[in-house]
């Protein structure tokens, strides 16, 4: 028995310190319920460990970021679903104003409700947000975009359009309200000005509304596409709104309002190709000719037959076509048959006679125009680039004298909205957002007094218009179910997996605790016999 070094003393040390250690890392682990509590328990485990909780976090917000495009959906469509019962009381309304039963003033009040109804669309249109974001008056166009096309028409396009229609119509509006529109979703029209009836069966409350898409490049002089540039197109509207003004606008006939339009700027290519559309030669003309008979539909063969009639009646009348919308201006509430009465000499007592000249030597003249010229055929002669004097000043917001503008602000709302999906930085899915103004359904100046067949066909493409968006809007929230549906799996199995690398097996290590105890115990009571193994040798020496 050695008394200066005692190994087994050493031994039971070293295995109670290993024993006390074991203990220890089981109570952590007990205690936090996890494997690892450090890189020195498992630095691979560890490495993979916040990886996975990395992109658990990740997909925990994503999967919020999921639920709040749901939502937007869910606040769009139930703003639509609104919408879409105002069209059906709309085309309803339509419907009434219809019958030939209804006196004028019963119309008048079926408009007053479709009006409200209208402006009541609008607003939903306008306020429908989800967390300050305009849900349904998306665009589809720049900021930039309408800032060139808002330049062009204050510093060329109006302006130039009321002095074409000064010099060779001799009229100009009285001073009222127009109000510009720049339309962001593509529509049935390149441009129109809509409004409504007023006294004498003027319009007010007019609005040119341009489609901005359809204007686009909007680069001066002209702008837009040969040969309909857009200072063609905005000429041809001015008509409209100058007219709306300076008359009994409403009780005249469509072909009348769209043939003097078109003949301000010339349609002799528009001519040239219904002719040819329409079988060429004599066969074509007489079936241009033929559209200006029975109700006014907005397509091509009708607008040519509108200008060829238009031309033709300043061919015929002294003084031409100038002669008779002064005639119309300055007798209030005049229509065309009294100016045709008035100014014809005897030759027409009414429109219905001058529409029964044209169509009996309307193909005729027709024939003897020179369609296949640069010269577009207008009022006052010129080319498609120059029939338009190109004025090319300085920009201002007053080019009118005749009307006092209102201009829209140039700000374009997004189309959609991306709604981050996934983990990494580009996994977006892009909500289509929607324009569901009057507007943009084409319901703008929908008029029951004026044509009441005319909105029911606008009630029906706005009810298949608003239809198309829903949806949309609906197989995006399908979609974004279906996303939720994944991330919410993703999350859950990275979860398992994540537990299984981090988490504490609490049995094996409760095992492990008490296995430990045990050891230490029986380590403690050995070490307590060997340093009494030493007082034995002092009581051997002392005996």
């Amino acid at each position: 028995m050695r008394l200066n070094v005692s190994e087994n003393f050493l031994f039971a040390s070293r295995n109670q310190t290993a024993h006390s250690l074991t203990r220890s890392k089981a109570l952590e682990r007990l205690a936090t319920g996890r494997h690892i509590n450090s890189a020195s328990d498992d630095a691979a485990g560890l490495a993979i460990s916040v990886g996975m909780s990395g992109r658990m976090r990740s997909l925990n917000q994503n999967i919020r970021n999921m639920n709040d495009g749901i939502s937007l959906l869910q606040t769009a469509d139930g703003a639509l679903e609104e919408v879409a019962n105002m069209l059906v009381r709309g085309r309803e309304l339509a419907v009434q104003a219809s019958t030939g039963t209804l006196s004028a003033s019963n119309r008048a009040a079926v408009q007053t409700e479709l009006a409200q109804l209208l402006q009541e669309i609008d607003r939903i249109a306008e306020g429908t947000q989800f967390n300050g974001i305009n849900i349904l008056n998306a665009a589809k166009v720049s900021t930039e975009d309408m800032d060139a096309i808002l330049t062009a028409l204050k510093s060329s396009w109006l302006q130039a359009s009321e002095a074409l229609i000064a010099a060779q119509y001799g009229l100009t509006g009285d001073g009222a309200t127009l109000r510009i529109v720049l339309d962001q979703n593509p529509g049935p029209f390149l441009a129109y000005v809509s409004g409504f009836a007023g006294a004498g069966g003027k319009v007010v409350n007019q609005e040119l509304h341009i489609d901005v898409q359809d204007f686009l490049p909007a680069t001066l002089p002209n702008g837009g596409n040969a040969p309909m540039y857009d200072d063609r197109i905005i000429a041809h509207e001015m008509v409209h709104a100058v007219m709306g003004r300076t008359m009994n606008f409403v009780a005249l006939s469509t072909w009348f309002k769209e043939g003097a339009a078109e003949f301000i700027h010339g349609a002799d290519e528009r001519l040239a190709a219904d002719i040819t559309n329409a079988g060429g030669g004599a066969a074509g003309r007489n079936a241009v000719v033929a559209a200006i008979n029975g109700p006014w539909v907005s397509d091509s063969r009708h607008y040519s037959a509108g200008y060829a009639a238009v031309k033709y009646m300043d061919s015929q009348i002294a003084g031409g076509i100038q002669a008779v919308l002064n005639h119309l201006n300055t007798n209030a509430g005049s229509t065309l048959s009294q100016a045709l009465s008035a100014l014809s000499g005897g030759t027409y007592a009414d429109e219905a006679a001058f529409l029964a000249d044209f169509n009996a030597n309307g193909a005729a003249y027709i024939a003897g125009l020179n369609l296949g010229d640069a010269d577009t055929g207008s009022v006052g002669g010129g080319t498609a680039t120059s029939v338009v004097p190109d004025l090319g000043g300085p920009a201002t917001d007053d080019p009118l004298t005749g009307f006092t503008e209102i201009w829209p602000t140039a700000a374009a709302t997004p189309s959609t909205v991306a709604v981050q999906i996934g983990a990494d930085s580009g996994d977006t899915f892009e909500l289509r957002l929607a324009a569901a103004g009057a507007s943009d359904l084409g319901l703008s100046g929908v008029d029951v007094t004026v044509d009441a067949r005319d909105a029911i066909d606008r009630f029906d493409a706005a009810i298949k218009t608003l239809s198309s968006i829903r949806g949309d809007m609906g197989a995006d929230l399908n979609r974004l179910g279906h996303m939720l549906a994944t991330a919410m799996n993703e999350y859950e199995n990275l979860a398992a997996s994540n537990s299984r690398i981090l988490d504490a097996d609490a049995a094996e290590e409760t095992a492990r605790l008490t296995r430990s105890d045990i050891l230490l115990q029986a380590s403690t009571a050995l070490m307590s016999n060997i340093m009494n193994a030493p007082r034995y040798a002092l009581s051997l020496l002392a005996a």
